[in-house]
């Protein structure tokens, strides 16, 4: 009993780009060689006996007063499988110039006789992105990529390559970007207000979880890693743009963003656009979950694309589009897709651009479009209202390469909300939890209503938890979902202002099955611990009636 008191989009910003020095030894990986932590080389000597991968030997490396990185050697054959092998008797050089804007081109130049293939790619992940051959006729092959980096203080393929961190405030943007090339920006009026209706703070956080195992549609594949984008669960007042890199661009043209569903376990499409030139794809969401790319067919079923026009709108005027009813799929078949995208007045106010293309399974749909304002640039927006639109857009014709058709453009500069409060297909806003030193946050995706706690021992053995949910040291549990007010993704959160140094014990309990009549007896739960700005999720499951003890974190 309880006892407790009652989907493709365009994104018109410019990522910014890192650049580390790598250690003066390249990593052997599948015959090839990262010479930089994401920078892959390899070569492989065609001969009248057949083909043989070829040994890199590095012959030195430099920084020029610019910052620009410099890296030349060369590949040579295997002694042990040529009589003519030796590290001083090269097939091919190499000079790879890095720079210090993230550019990077590589210059293979064959000094043999047989033919050489060579390979290249950007974040390898067992398929080489570029390639080519040189020879007796033609000596001289380049590979050009964006974005590189690497170095003694990005440990490469460590997972602190792809994880990042950052703070925005209701009346405040933030881009966040991890060394592998994920990010995400939020733009101002993204984060909803605090509990007090004052601006609110949120921390947004990347990690890297390729554990999980998402069902794809067939015939597709995924070409990324799997980025847990936080904090997990909150609905966001306008949509956020997400960016991941990808493994393999042989088939980016068709690519597109998918994020896993934690409570119906089903993946929604959001779309996306790919970056040739940094080898990533970005698209909108108004929540997180798990995110990642995946390759899509490039037949007449792929999605369609709608153009939401804002301009003309006046300033600091944002729209946010979702279908209000979905009258009919073309292909029944396509997965479940995302549904908000947000776009701001003329130019690129705060981040957003005033013409987002709108990825969506072809079909026909009745958009709802809602509308945030404020006067001044230090105002916190404001809810105008919303309008469904009497016009249907019809979807017809697949976004994809070669042909990016757009199938309707809807111009939403001078629309005029005729209702109020928000659209029915946009989610409520979460409210912005407390932050500070440390910020500890629970979260777990059940349809079933189910009631987990929160708890946290302080080092003087003090437990923060629903009955305790304040103490003398500043800690304090701001949010709890409860069975009386139960929504399926809703967070617990304590925080602390100014962290005591010590260890800190976090516990997940079971608390209650709010419906009686309910056979659940386990249910998935995640943890992000927020360090002094840097983040780390535990995920696990939780029985019936138990307790599980989740993680202990050292505060310095």
């Amino acid at each position: 009993m309880n006892f407790k008191m009652a989907k493709k989009t365009v994104f018109c910003f410019m990522a910014g780009l890192f650049l580390f020095l790598m250690p003066l030894n390249a990593v052997a990986q599948d015959g090839g060689y990262s010479v930089f932590s994401d920078l892959w080389l390899k070569s492989v000597l065609r001969t009248s006996a057949g083909s043989f991968t070829l040994v890199w030997k590095e012959v030195g490396r430099d920084t020029t007063p610019t910052g620009d990185n410099v890296v030349s050697g060369y590949f040579y054959a295997d002694p042990a499988q040529f009589a003519y092998g030796s590290q001083y008797n090269p097939e091919i050089f190499v000079k790879i110039y890095v720079a210090s804007n993230g550019w990077a081109n590589i210059a293979f130049n064959h000094v043999t006789v047989d033919p050489v293939d060579v390979y290249s790619a950007h974040r390898y992940n067992g398929n080489a992105q570029k390639s080519g051959s040189v020879t007796l006729s033609s000596r001289l092959e380049e590979h050009s990529y964006t974005g590189v980096s690497g170095g003694p203080d990005d440990p490469g393929n460590s997972e602190d390559s792809f994880t990042a961190s950052g703070t925005a405030r209701t009346d405040s943007s933030v881009n966040v970007q991890t060394a592998s090339g994920a990010g995400v920006f939020v733009p101002v009026g993204a984060v909803a207000p605090g509990l007090d209706g004052n601006v609110g703070t949120t921390v947004f956080s990347i990690e890297r979880d390729n554990s999980l195992s998402p069902a794809l549609p067939e015939g597709e594949k995924r070409i990324s890693d799997i980025y847990r984008f936080g904090p997990s669960g909150f609905n966001f007042q306008q949509a956020v743009s997400v960016t991941v890199p990808l493994s393999s661009t042989e088939t980016v043209e068709n690519a597109a963003l998918y994020r896993m569903n934690e409570t119906s376990g089903e993946i929604e499409m959001i779309g996306g656009v790919f970056d040739a030139a940094a080898g990533t794809i970005t698209g909108q969401t108004a929540h997180f979950s798990p995110i990642f790319g995946a390759s899509v067919p490039a037949d007449d079923s792929a999605a369609g694309c709608i153009l939401l026009d804002n301009s003309g709108a006046s300033q600091y005027t944002w729209r946010n589009v979702c279908p209000s009813e979905i009258l009919e799929f073309y292909y029944p078949g396509a997965a479940p897709f995302e549904g908000m995208a947000s776009v701001s007045p003329d130019g690129c106010t705060s981040g957003w651009c005033n013409q987002i293309k709108y990825i969506v399974p072809q079909g026909r749909y009745r958009l709802c479009v809602e509308t945030w304002t404020k006067e001044f640039q230090s105002d916190l927006p404001r809810l105008v209202g919303h309008k469904i639109l009497p016009e249907i857009a019809d979807v017809g014709k697949p976004y994809r390469y070669p042909r990016y058709d757009i199938s309707e453009t809807v111009r939403l500069g001078n629309l005029v909300m005729d209702q109020e409060g928000p659209c029915p297909c946009s989610s409520v806003p979460t409210s912005s939890v407390g932050t500070g030193d440390l910020g500890i946050t629970l979260i777990w995706h059940s349809s079933v209503p189910v009631d987990l706690d929160l708890w946290v021992t302080e080092p003087g053995g003090n437990m923060i938890y629903y009955e305790e949910p304040i103490s003398s040291t500043g800690g304090k549990l701001d949010i709890d979902n409860q069975c009386d007010d139960y929504v399926a993704g809703r967070p617990e959160n304590i925080f602390w202002k100014n962290a005591p140094a010590g260890n800190y014990k976090v516990e997940v309990n079971w608390f209650d099955i709010c419906n009686y009549g309910s056979s659940l007896n386990s249910v998935s739960y995640e943890v992000r611990v927020v360090n002094k700005g840097k983040t780390k999720t535990f995920t696990g499951n939780i029985s019936a009636n138990a307790t599980v003890s989740v993680t202990t974190v050292d505060m310095q």
